[in-house]
């Protein structure tokens, strides 16, 4: 009956299932169920599961009950859905934190507003920085050298936007910075509207 549902994405209910012996199963004869509802749950356009309602004796579903279970199963679906992709955000951001804290150049990114919102260890230890300390700041607020503040803002504030720019600083001690500054959008797909998202440095 479960596969039926999915397959035809549609209600199945079945208010008596002693005399549909082909769709009991051995667990439900046990149980003692008798009646049941099957309602297809809905996320994003597709189903993700079956809300199943069952009653204990022969049972007519009202088309009342039916319109509410239709709405709780929706309801459902959507919060089972939105916690799978919570889930998966979740994984997905521990594993680029571990590859940006792995990596052995600095990486700092900030918010389409110019707001830092990542730096990983390598930022912390070249630039002598806490994240703690930095996150959330606007970049022209941020404690860099300003050399270097100052070729990021440039490089951010670039009409085009289609590659990488680089720049270089040199500083007062001799050190040597290289820096490659990026637009990061919401859609990778070049066909569409892409939304900027901000910038990784």
């Amino acid at each position: 009956m479960s596969g039926l549902a999915v397959r035809n994405d549609e209600l199945v209910v079945t208010n008596n299932l002693v005399d549909v012996s082909q769709l009991a199963v051995p667990e439900f004869a046990d149980e003692q169920v008798q009646a049941m509802a099957l309602i297809p749950m809905h996320a994003r356009g597709r189903v993700v599961g079956i809300l199943s309602v069952m009653h204990h004796q022969a049972y007519e579903f009202a088309d009342e009950e039916v319109t509410v279970l239709r709405a709780i199963a929706d309801q459902v679906g959507v919060a089972l859905d939105n916690a799978r992709l919570y889930e998966s955000t979740k994984e997905q951001s521990s594993r680029l934190e571990a590859l940006l804290d792995s990596s052995g150049d600095a990486i700092i990114a900030t918010d389409n507003y110019g707001r830092i919102n990542l730096l990983n260890s390598t930022a912390e230890q070249l630039f002598d920085l806490r994240e703690d300390d930095i996150i959330g700041l606007p970049l022209r607020s941020a404690p860099l050298h300003p050399r270097l503040r100052s070729g990021l803002r440039r490089a951010m504030a670039e009409d085009d936007d289609s590659c990488n720019t680089t720049f270089e600083v040199t500083l007062e001690d001799g050190r040597f910075l290289s820096a490659i500054v990026s637009r990061v959008y919401a859609h990778q797909d070049p066909e569409s509207d892409r939304t900027p998202e901000g910038w990784v440095m």
